[in-house]
């Protein structure tokens, strides 16, 4: 595809201005919150020269390093993560990329479809087993997209995911629900719609190599994983997890 020209905003500091950027360019990402991180490029399939990195604020490529206690650092320092790609001159975009995306898309639609037809009292309904409410859940699921297309470009430079155990998730959660047990459902939709989206197309910018790329993951016992199993087990399935898990709280 060729490339198509889009407005885009600059922070602060900056304005906005016409460039070429690939069909589908990334929309804003957000982060549950904390301070702005630093500036930096993120991965690439293939090495670029210099003049067609792009770069914008958010994250602070602490993913990249092998660190307990490393969902907590990511969650605190960064709450506009913006998801940026070296400049792309209408490459083509990968078949499997593309179905991940779109399948990404789909769980993400279904539970915004769910969430915009609850009451007030079904959006704060505990869901078992750890009683968060659904909307908590429904939030939670929106501001866990960053970070887990930040592990999937992880291992897609073929780094390990290290030192994070499923203790570090429970906490994070934990502290997720404490600090928006009262979400409400528009901030939820709006979060899960633009999260969703822009984790949709970083999937997108995928190579078929970048996909079949392994490292070793903490989480799962050390096991050399493809960046491809990670997306489809934590940015893909997600959504559905917590859409089933909702689904019987309500009995619907």
């Amino acid at each position: 595809d060729a490339p198509v020209v889009r407005q885009v905003e600059r922070p602060p500091g900056g304005v906005g201005e016409r460039r070429l950027l690939c069909p589908g360019d990334l929309a804003e990402m957000e982060s549950p919150g904390g301070i702005e991180g630093a500036r930096r490029p993120l991965l690439c399939g293939r090495r670029r020269a210099p003049s067609d990195q792009e770069e914008v604020e958010g994250g602070d490529g602490s993913m990249g390093c092998a660190m307990a206690g490393a969902l907590a650092a990511w969650c605190a320092h960064a709450p506009r993560n913006v998801y940026c790609w070296p400049f792309c001159r209408g490459e083509q975009v990968s078949q499997r990329a593309e179905a991940l995306a779109e399948r990404i898309e789909q769980g993400a639609r279904a539970l915004g479809t769910l969430a915009e037809g609850l009451s007030d009292s079904e959006w704060r309904t505990p869901v078992p087993p750890d009683g968060r409410s659904v909307g908590v859940m429904i939030h939670h699921v929106a501001s866990m997209y960053p970070l887990e297309i930040d592990l999937a470009r992880q291992l897609a430079e073929g780094k390990a995911i290290a030192g994070v155990t499923w203790n570090d998730v429970a906490d994070i959660n934990a502290k997720h629900a404490r600090e928006h047990r009262a979400v409400p459902k528009g901030d939820a939709l709006n979060l899960l719609r633009r999260n969703a989206q822009a984790a949709a197309e970083a999937v997108r910018r995928f190579t078929d190599d970048q996909l079949d790329r392994a490292a070793t993951i903490s989480l799962n016992g050390d096991a050399p994983l493809t960046a491809q199993f990670f997306i489809e087990d934590h940015a893909l399935r997600h959504s559905f997890h917590h859409l089933a898990k909702i689904r019987a709280a309500l009995k619907r």
